[in-house]
């Protein structure tokens, strides 16, 4: 009998892919069925595994006087989870080592329509937000998040140890849909959490600070992304000092994660544009709308979901955008119509095609 190769065997022997010693893996994605890997399969997992690579090598630190030690470069070990959970996340161990899970990334190569219909609506001039709000979307996207669905319980089914894609009909370009922007952003989220182990006390404080302070006007002037019933639910819940621990951390890592988004694509600012923000602005609301599906799949499975260490994806969107706003000294309804139109226009569209899938 044949002894079916792992993926890290099929792409050093078929793709000569050479990992680098910082890098290695936990879990080895399978399919259903027992059958190896196909080429599309480990060309999403080269889409993955590429960008992580290059983003934990040899990381440069600006100003070495806010870390531990002072260090000018750092390359943590770095452990790639390929569980088929659908979340991101990350662990830090003692040493510097880092776990991540790309989860969502998945999750996200999954749905080149869904992300294609988005971009292509964006780009219609002709279109208003209230047509965005009521917008009547094809079947072709419906299913393909019905897909995805089927994807994470047949997964689910095998102690999440199966490959979430490749759904049918996926095209071999398809993860690359949008190019490595929603990669970056969920890395740079998950770098940021790891960076907590690398900063001296007093550096780290001040950052949780800045945020505290940004969740205390927020619970107070936020009037158009959350309804109060959320806020009154955030309030009460941020009244334990636990909740409020664990999201600042992760209200911090959603900004750290749309900074390293952006830095990236402009080469650190070097080739900024309008349409490379507004390419940002959107995938960090794919971001969030993942984030929706990911927490309503799990709720209606009936699967405990801890907003605790997480807060919910619509208060970690109305967060981000209040964080935005009050860092360039705009009011909400500015920076959401002038400065974030891409990311409103997102928002609304994904969530009226959220609402169709689950209620329609």
């Amino acid at each position: 009998m044949t002894r079916l190769r792992t993926f890290q065997q099929i792409l050093q022997e078929d793709e000569l892919v050479v990992f680098p010693p910082h890098i290695g893996f936990k879990g080895n994605p399978g399919n259903a069925d027992g059958s190896e890997l196909s080429r599309l399969q480990c060309d999403l997992l080269k889409w993955m595994i590429e960008p992580v690579q290059g983003a934990t090598e040899c990381i440069v630190l600006p100003k070495p006087d806010r870390y531990k030690g002072e260090p000018k470069m750092v390359t943590p070990k770095t452990i790639i989870n390929f569980s088929g959970m659908p979340n991101a996340s990350a662990r830090t161990f003692a040493g510097g080592e880092l776990e991540i899970h790309l989860g969502l990334l998945t999750a996200f190569a999954s749905l080149p329509k869904t992300y294609t219909l988005v971009n292509r609506e964006l780009s219609c001039s002709e279109h208003r937000l209230d047509q965005l709000a009521s917008f009547d979307p094809p079947r072709a996207v419906l299913l393909e998040i019905a897909s995805l669905a089927r994807a994470w319980e047949m997964s689910e089914q095998a102690n999440w140890q199966l490959l979430v894609p490749v759904i049918d009909g996926l095209e071999s370009s398809a993860s690359r849909v949008g190019g490595r922007g929603m990669v970056y952003l969920v890395v740079g989220h998950e770098l940021t959490h790891w960076f907590e182990s690398l900063y001296k006390d007093a550096e780290w404080e001040r950052m949780m600070a800045e945020i505290r302070g940004h969740i205390v006007t927020w619970l107070d002037e936020e009037s158009a992304l959350v309804r109060p019933a959320v806020l009154a639910t955030a309030r009460e819940a941020l009244r334990d000092p636990t909740v409020m621990d664990s999201w600042v951390r992760e209200f911090h890592a959603d900004m750290g994660g749309f900074e390293y988004l952006h830095a990236t694509e402009t080469h650190g600012g070097w080739a900024k544009s309008p349409e490379k923000l507004a390419s940002a602005y959107m995938h960090v609301s794919f971001f969030f709308a993942l984030n929706a599906m990911v927490e309503t799949h799990l709720e209606r499975r009936e699967h405990e979901y801890d907003h605790r260490s997480h807060p919910p994806w619509n208060i970690r969107r109305a967060v981000f955008c209040h964080i935005q706003a009050k860092r360039m000294g705009m009011s909400q309804q500015d920076y959401l119509f002038r400065q974030f139109g891409a990311g409103f226009a997102t928002s609304i569209l994904m969530d009226r095609i959220l609402d169709v899938y689950l209620n329609g």
